[in-house]
């Protein structure tokens, strides 16, 4: 019987790690409040790009956010990389939720 108990509590504390993943931010919901300009989000995130157009920006009606492209700036290649969630595990899924601003003068192109 203690056998069983002991095994039974020894796979739960292995098994304890893989139910709770990672989160990023750790704590509440990334907002980009961080100046403009920003590439840098000192919890080990970093925004860039192939032309320095990726950072946070202002936002029309939201303050400020993360900027991938420019209006008129075309052959842009960008990145949003988050800090190491899992401390070193590989992930099996992963989630992301978010608002979606874009906006062009004139005609927008297809990116």
């Amino acid at each position: 019987m203690f056998s069983a108990r002991l095994r039974f509590l020894l796979g739960v504390v292995l098994f304890l790690p893989d139910l709770y993943a990672g989160t990023y931010p750790s704590a509440g919901i990334q907002t980009f409040s961080a100046a403009v300009g920003i590439t840098d989000l000192g919890d080990g995130t970093l925004i860039s790009s192939t032309n320095g157009v990726a950072s946070i920006q202002p936002n029309a009606g939201f303050g400020t956010g993360l900027r991938l492209t420019d209006d008129g700036v075309g052959g842009t290649l960008s990145s949003f990389q988050l800090p190491d969630i899992d401390l070193g595990k590989e992930m099996n899924s992963f989630t992301a939720s978010f608002r979606v601003t874009m906006n062009a003068a004139g005609t927008p192109a297809d990116g």
